[in-house]
């Protein structure tokens, strides 16, 4: 059985608190998303929130390129960054743009995000999570455990 991702969301009247660690969070991946709120209004309430991404290795990420298997690639760095070497295939959305962009692309299709380290590319996976994604895809590590060639040229970049 799964262990599931968990953060914990503390409600005060007119004060909110966020617990950012994590529980249990397997690299394999976790159930879907789900909310649970328990407490009376204007009470102390918890909130479990489940994210359904799962991680992904650059090796795997690397076995994908190579058998070209159909998964869009994105890189939610800032675009100068992407100029200066991103994977191969790899779409720009930064992920301050993120939100307004991601609307360009399938929500059914495999995506795979990727950041230089692998902690931003987590909030874009929760980001596109919730906008209806339902295979997501984070690369652990980021760019900066990528051993393989990157691409600095044939630049794709998506603005608004």
């Amino acid at each position: 059985m799964m262990a599931n991702c968990a953060r914990l969301l503390l409600v005060l009247p007119g004060l909110a608190v966020v617990c950012l660690g994590l529980v249990g969070c397997p690299s394999n991946g976790v159930p879907d998303a789900d909310l649970a709120v328990s407490g009376l209004p204007g009470m102390l309430r918890i909130a479990e929130v489940r994210s359904s991404y799962v991680n992904i290795l650059p090796d795997e990420v690397k076995l994908k390129l190579d058998a070209h298997e159909d998964f869009t690639l994105i890189d939610v760095r800032p675009s100068s960054d992407y100029q200066r070497g991103h994977l191969p295939g790899a779409v720009s959305m930064p992920i301050a743009t993120l939100p307004w962009t991601m609307n360009r692309l399938d929500k059914d299709k495999e995506t795979v995000v990727y950041c230089q380290s692998g902690i931003t590319s987590v909030a874009a996976c929760n980001v596109l999570i919730a906008g209806g994604f339902s295979d997501v895809k984070n690369m652990v590590g980021g760019i900066g455990a990528w051993p393989f060639e990157v691409v600095t040229s044939n630049t794709v970049v998506v603005s608004l």
